[in-house]
């Protein structure tokens, strides 16, 4: 009986190694494209709230003022 393996980014190589998988490089941009909306917007929220952890933490909640003569 003949396995048969599904392997949707990439396929089996054989060349005398068991265990090699190829990954088509083009194959993964193309499905990250298609998701670029996702990533855009993850980033830009992951930007927001480290902005606002820095603006609220960071910040110092103090002030000085030198006196001159």
């Amino acid at each position: 009986m003949q396995k048969k393996e599904n392997l949707e980014w990439g396929k089996q190589v054989g060349n005398n190694r068991e265990n090699e998988t190829e990954i088509d490089l083009l194959q993964l941009a193309k499905a990250l494209w298609h998701k670029a909306w996702a990533i855009v917007l993850v980033t830009l929220i992951t930007a927001a709230m480290a902005f606002a952890g820095t603006k609220l933490f960071i910040t110092p909640l103090y002030s000085s003022r030198t006196e001159t003569r």
